[in-house]
Formats: structure tokens, sequence, C-alpha cells
């Protein structure tokens, strides 16, 4: 509908901020904007529906560092067919 063939999505990363610092590894949660957090990957079918949200990540890392690390880049053949993909930025190969 848009001009992007076969594109089943949109990604990206975010940052979940959490109401009160960690009692363990405190430093870990820590983000570079002040406050804590956890890093997060969100990806939204083609009316902003959320069909994928993981959040593994702590320590302040960039959207490149979170995506490729994470399960729906690692494992690409269990989420999509040869033809399909996503649409996101730059960090997002």
């Amino acid at each position: 509908m848009h001009g992007f063939v076969n594109c089943v999505g949109l990604i990206d990363g975010t940052i979940f901020p959490l109401a009160f610092a960690p009692t363990l590894n405190t430093e870990k949660y820590f983000i570079r904007k002040g406050g804590y957090a956890i890093n997060g990957l969100v990806i939204c079918d083609d009316v902003a529906r959320k069909s994928l949200i993981e959040m593994v990540w702590l320590w302040h890392v960039y959207d490149h560092r979170v995506s490729s690390k994470s399960d729906v880049y690692l494992c690409k053949d269990k989420y999509f067919n040869h033809k399909q993909h996503l649409l996101g930025d730059s960090a997002f190969t």
C-alpha cells in the first residue's frame, strides 16, 4: 500500500524506564541520560500492532547491537520467509 513490497513491519529500539533503581547490579541498569532502564527492541505490523517486544539488554547499547543479538535477527527463518523484511533506520541491517 505504501510502496514497501514484502515489508511485514517496522523495527526500532527503545528504552523501558524503571520506576526504581534495582537493588542488585544497579550500575548495569543506569543509562547515559540518567535514570534506570532496560533496552528493548519493538516490532510493529503495518497497523501499529506490536508483534514482538524483546527486552533483554542492560547497560546502554545502541540499536545495532541490540538488534544483532536479538532472537529475530539470529533466527530469521523462524519469523520470515526469504522475501519478507522489516523497515527500520540505518542501525538495522
